[in-house]
């Protein structure tokens, strides 16, 4: 393939951060090693990846099942007339939502067995894993709270029956979630002792995520939307312009995001470069969100081959090549990236690839 590579030196200063914009780009595909994970008649969807384990949602044209594969096997975790959505996985254990027959419940597969950790009369959902708990959001009379589960117990995180709390994600047994403080939407940081407010302001602040203590999130102003990060001590303004940016992960300090004209931004160290090169023909698709791991990044493109999966190694961009075939949702673990692909116009053929890049 027709290789262009172009590097512009140009130094922006934005509220004290240094921006380079845009990174060296290369339109050749990348040399990691693909491979096609599933390969049958259903829907396979929303994959996630985690130490070389993946899980994903399969439609059979009735309803959505979970499916693991452990590096080795692909075994079907649910097999019932049910829904099962919002699928995460961590250490080998994997959550879900499900609809139990009555109501929206969180569910775990250890590594041996499926558990049905809540059993109520009330809706839970957005399960989030890490290394000691399972977290997420619940009805409770007018209002939903933020649950933990761990030590075989849950507990009440946000525990505030004047905020509706919801959106939460969990790191290190850390947890941030998006509340109403009476006026407007905050994000909100427990630390494991104590809860704080970490936005406190007049505007709306939304889709919160943690890593190793560090947060970030979108604030909505009155005209556009910027980003904002927690450090672990001081609150930092990563944009400050008149567009939307949209759709911040984080990972290591390094924090990535997209914007409503299509281009996608990494910030570390107080210095951000975009990812994304119009020049060269490298564009994000459909705002959405970017993945991050271990200093690389993978999100949908759109190229002058159509829309694929791109891939930041550290230093230049790249695309994983599938027969150009369109590439969706990738998510990405220390260097191992999974994705969906179309095998036709219909979209009950979509199939599960994975690849496996080394670092830059």
């Amino acid at each position: 393939m027709r290789r262009i590579s172009r590097i512009f030196l140009i130094l922006l200063v934005i509220n004290g951060l240094a921006v380079f914009a845009p990174i060296p780009a290369t339109r050749a595909q990348s040399d990691c090693s693909i491979i096609q994970l599933t390969n049958n008649s259903i829907a396979d969807e929303s994959p996630q990846i985690d130490n070389g384990q993946i899980v994903w949602l399969g439609y059979d044209g009735d309803d959505y099942d979970v499916f693991f594969y452990d590096g080795e096997t692909i075994t079907q975790l649910t097999d019932n007339s049910e829904e099962e959505t919002e699928v995460r996985i961590y250490d080998g254990r994997v959550v879900w939502q499900g609809y139990d027959g009555d109501d929206e419940e969180i569910f775990l597969f250890d590594g041996r067995s499926v558990i049905q950790i809540t059993d109520n009369d009330t809706d839970d959902y957005t399960p989030r894993i890490d290394e000691r708990q399972i977290v997420w959001y619940g009805e409770a009379g007018d209002d939903s709270e933020i649950f933990s589960y761990h030590d075989g117990a849950i507990f009440n995180v946000s525990n505030n029956p004047a905020s509706y709390d919801y959106d939460p994600d969990t790191d290190g047994g850390q947890i941030v979630w998006t509340g109403s403080d009476g006026q407007d939407n905050e994000i909100f940081f427990y630390d494991g002792w104590n809860v704080i407010n970490l936005s406190n302001n007049d505007q709306e602040d939304l889709l919160p995520k943690i890593d190793e203590g560090q947060v970030v999130w979108e604030t909505r102003e009155s005209d556009d939307i910027e980003i904002f990060l927690y450090d672990g001590s001081n609150i930092i303004q990563l944009t400050d312009d008149e567009e939307y940016d949209l759709n911040p992960q984080i990972d290591g300090g390094q924090v990535v995001w997209a914007t409503q004209n299509l281009r996608l931004y990494l910030y570390e160290n107080g210095k951000t470069i975009e990812l994304s090169n119009h020049e060269a023909g490298i564009y994000i698709a459909d705002f959405e969100e970017p993945a991050i791991s271990d200093e690389q990044v993978v999100w949908t493109g759109e190229t002058e081959d159509g829309t694929e999966i791109l891939f930041y190694n550290g230093s230049t961009v790249s695309h994983l090549g599938n027969d150009h075939l369109s590439g969706y949702s990738p998510q990405i673990d220390e260097g191992q990236i999974v994705w969906l692909t179309f095998m036709g116009e219909d979209e009950n053929t979509s199939e599960i690839y994975m690849a496996s890049c080394g670092q830059s």
